[in-house]
């Protein structure tokens, strides 16, 4: 392994930049460290100190660009900074020689151990009772999010930040922290620390994360929750539109049928959940195989029948009711939603449109009218149909209930915008953060700035060089993903500074020199 000229080790200094407790970029938490290892003939890299020569700026300015710009989408700057920052760059020195400015990843190669520093305070969190969007569009506490858990989270695409489905990596207990309850102009509310950061619109730099208590617009989406009235609305408006009802002396019956397995039994898990006993049944007609759930006893059509009759205009039902008709007539495209109805089915089309006029919906109709064909010189003339076209942003308040429609669903942050309505101190919680795939989640209908995860872990274990961290989290709370780097190769934890000296010291036979300057200061004093 290469050696730094003149010093027996070499040890990069890893840890919180971007978000810190000191809010400097990393560069307080680094400096003792540096110095008590400079006084055992240990070469510190501290890449606080070294961003000003691969990227020409600041520790602090280079992190605000670079988030900047993985928020704004600007691929070809956060890719040469990166470059520089991650490889290093080639530049000619005054005497016309090439020199290598190093990069993370150099500093990781040339290390005998990696210094890893994290504190509480270094990333920001959310209460337990926070509810996060999953990839089905249900919501989960961040209490209860488990690693591998799917998501939702947005990234940068084509120009646009679009939502896509997002893995949880890991999820950490942060303690009782100072927290601040936002609310926004849809009514969102969510209670976070004061530092956690939000995405939000910035004129210069595009969307960037901020953190909430220096903002007063932010990127959020209303999300429905999916309580028994949802689903009562929903079983309800499904069954309005793709149930058959069949009624007599000696019959009562509802009956659904598709060519799609997945649809019938939702429906079937539905009606399961109101403690109904629906049957299930596959059917072929004319070499084609059909799926069918039924419900056959009287009590349960008169009950189904009632809440058809006897709409309500209770929200949440009303949300279920559109949902589960435009899963039974509607479909997704691009950029709305889209339910359609024979004109002959007028009911359905005017209990739609009331509902949406009370909901505060904003939707566009397109009649197209009745045809006339001929057949074997019959003449056949058609009802004509209505089209009701609704933006994507509904969709989280019209939860579809079936997946080959919801993965469809894709919404861009142009639709998103939204403003602080009210900022309030509130007491201590309990605090929770995630890691994501996506770099971000939606908690509570806000886009919200996740943990973040260390590249240079990465490097350590393919070159087996161990890591030692310094920190005041118990090691239950820190991420797994961490745990497990430092476990693979060989490292330490670490609750305090003297107790890492104290190992290397014994590790590696190192002695404590005062260094020069301090021999000179103290010869100055006297």
């Amino acid at each position: 392994m290469n050696k730094i000229t003149g010093y027996k080790y070499s040890s990069y200094l890893i840890g919180a930049m971007s978000i810190t407790a000191e809010k400097d970029g990393g560069i307080a938490s680094r400096i003792e460290v540096e110095k008590e290892l400079l006084m055992r003939n240990v070469f510190s890299i501290n890449p606080a100190k070294l961003e000003a020569a691969k990227t020409g700026i600041s520790a602090a300015d280079a992190i605000e660009k670079i988030i900047g710009w993985v928020a704004s989408g600007k691929r070809d700057l956060l890719h040469e900074t990166g470059k520089s920052i991650w490889k290093g760059h080639n530049e000619l020195n005054s005497e016309g020689n090439v020199v290598h400015i190093g990069g993370d990843l150099d500093y990781v190669k040339v290390s005998d151990w990696l210094t890893f520093i994290l504190k509480t305070g270094d990333k920001p969190c959310v209460i337990g009772e926070t509810k996060v969007l999953m990839d089905d569009l249900s919501t989960k506490y961040i209490k209860d999010i488990k690693k591998g858990d799917k998501i939702k989270g947005f990234v940068r695409n084509n120009g646009k930040t679009r939502m896509e489905t997002s893995e949880v990596l890991g999820k950490y207990y942060k303690g009782f922290r100072d927290t601040l309850e936002i609310i926004d102009d849809k009514g969102n509310k969510i209670t976070c620390t004061p530092d956690h950061k939000f995405l939000t619109r910035n004129k210069k730099k595009g969307s960037i994360y901020t953190e909430i208590s220096n903002i007063e617009d932010v990127f959020s989406i209303k999300i429905q929750d999916l309580n028994p009235e949802f689903y009562k609305g929903w079983i309800t408006g499904y069954l309005q539109h793709d149930g058959n009802y069949n009624e007599s002396k000696t019959t009562h019956r509802i009956t659904c049928l598709s060519d799609k397995k997945e649809e019938i039994l939702k429906v079937k898990e539905i009606l399961e959940f109101f403690g109904f006993t629906p049957r299930f049944r596959i059917v072929k007609q004319n070499n084609s195989i059909y799926y069918e759930t039924s419900i056959n006893k009287i009590r349960e059509y008169n009950i189904i029948k009632y809440w058809k009759i006897n709409a309500s205009l209770e929200n949440d039902f009303m949300c279920g009711w559109l949902a589960g008709s435009i899963d039974a007539d509607g479909y997704y495209e691009k950029e709305s939603l889209r339910y359609t109805q024979s004109l002959i089915h007028d009911t359905n089309i005017r209990q739609f449109e009331l509902y949406c006029k009370c909901l505060d919906i904003k939707y566009s109709k397109q009649i197209r009218k009745s045809r006339i064909s001929f057949i074997r010189g019959r003449k056949i003339e058609g009802s004509g149909e209505c089209t009701v076209c609704l933006s994507k942003i509904h969709a989280f308040k019209l939860i579809s209930l079936l997946d080959y429609k919801r993965e469809k669903l894709s919404i861009g942050t142009d639709r998103m915008n939204s403003y602080i309505t009210s900022k309030t101190k509130s007491k201590k919680q309990e605090v929770y953060d995630i890691s994501t795939s996506t770099g971000n989640f939606v908690a509570e209908g806000f886009i919200v700035h996740n943990c973040g995860t260390y590249f240079e872990i990465g490097v350590a274990i393919d070159n087996n060089i161990p890591i030692y961290l310094i920190t005041n989290i118990a090691k239950r709370d820190l991420p797994q993903s961490l745990i497990l780097g430092i476990e693979a190769v060989g490292g330490e934890f670490f609750e305090n500074l003297n107790q890492y000296l104290n190992f290397i010291d014994e590790k590696y036979k190192l002695k404590r020199k005062e260094l020069k300057e301090e021999k000179q200061e103290e010869t100055k004093d006297a």
